[in-house]
């Protein structure tokens, strides 16, 4: 492993004899970007002094950003979550003043690895509550297809992406028989992208073991019926 900063490096795998390249570069990446868990956002409450942000058309009076601004801020961010369930997180802001992820309140072991994310900016006499509900888990959640029972109520869901990984790039060796893998990758800093690596090959393995114990199971159960 080659470290490229603090939470950057270059990974070079040595394939297995028979084993392509292109085609494990590939798993290797779904498995980086699916099957890790991080915490996210998955929903933003908002309330001016007119009352709670029902959708993204609503002005936001004396700041600088729009409704859909401070949701993609809020998309960005990555967090480290102690446990279970949702998790609420309650900025009362008053202008003027810039709010970052580097204001977020950390507690209850709630942790934030983002702390450069501009959030909004407030003028004078400005105020915003925002409330960040977070949680833990894999892939990514978009809001479109969540269930309404999962949505807070008086909250705006956004898409999460859970996965400690931040960006990866694979690429395999040449011809179809190679036998290296060289990945660039760079994580939230909950994970080391030496460790992301061996928990996605360990993914990798489990998925290609599963169906061989389920037949060797289905063959138990032949035999004893015979």
């Amino acid at each position: 492993m080659a470290p490229l900063g603090a939470h950057r490096a270059r990974v070079v795998l040595a394939g297995a004899p028979g084993v392509a390249s292109a085609p494990l570069a590939c798993a290797l990446r779904t498995a980086l970007l699916t099957t890790l868990e991080g915490g996210a956002v998955t929903a933003v409450g908002l309330r001016t002094e007119a009352g709670v942000v029902a959708h993204e058309f609503v002005e936001l009076p004396g700041v600088e950003e729009t409704v859909s601004d401070v949701l993609l801020a809020a998309k960005q961010l990555r967090l480290h979550l102690p446990r279970e369930g949702d998790h609420a997180v309650t900025l009362s802001l008053r202008g003027p003043r810039v709010v970052t992820s580097a204001d977020i309140p950390e507690h209850e072991g709630l942790r934030l690895l983002t702390r450069d994310v501009r959030l909004c900016a407030l003028g004078p006499g400005a105020q915003l509550t925002v409330v960040l509900h977070c949680r833990r888990g894999r892939g990514e959640d978009l809001a479109a297809s969540r269930d309404p029972s999962q949505v807070p109520p008086d909250t705006l869901p956004i898409d999460a992406l859970f996965s400690p990984v931040l960006q990866v790039h694979v690429a395999a060796g040449r011809g179809a028989d190679a036998l290296e893998l060289e990945l660039e990758l760079e994580t939230d800093g909950s994970i080391t992208p030496e460790l992301a690596v061996a928990m996605a090959l360990g993914a990798l393995a489990a998925e290609a073991a599963a169906p061989r114990a389920h037949e060797a199971q289905g063959n138990i159960v032949t035999s004893s019926k015979s």
